[in-house]
């Protein structure tokens, strides 16, 4: 279940095949590399799911799923369609 007081503002930095998140914008190596070609899907989260949160989307991996906060839901839909289209040139290389 998520829980809002756990939520941590992170820095995200997405590229040809990966998405990446640092604890700021300063920091020179990231938490975390989420490699996208094992992703299947990204998506708004169901609104009358137990745990929706406005502008929650999340990030499916062949590991788990990645739940985001974007600050609004202009940047969610932004993240959701940048995040699809690397997907989609990735799925075509292979």
């Amino acid at each position: 279940m998520c829980n809002s007081q756990s939520w941590k503002s992170r820095w995200f930095v997405l590229t040809e095949n990966s998405f990446s998140y640092f604890k700021s914008a300063d920091d020179p190596s990231p938490i975390r590399a989420i490699d996208l070609t094992g992703c299947t899907a990204a998506f708004s989260s169901d609104k009358d799911s137990k745990d929706y949160q406005p502008n929650l989307f999340e990030l499916i991996s062949s590991q788990r799923t990645f739940y985001l906060v974007a600050e609004s839901a202009e940047d969610m839909e932004d993240w959701i369609r940048a995040l699809r289209k690397v997907m989609s040139a990735l799925f075509a290389s292979t």
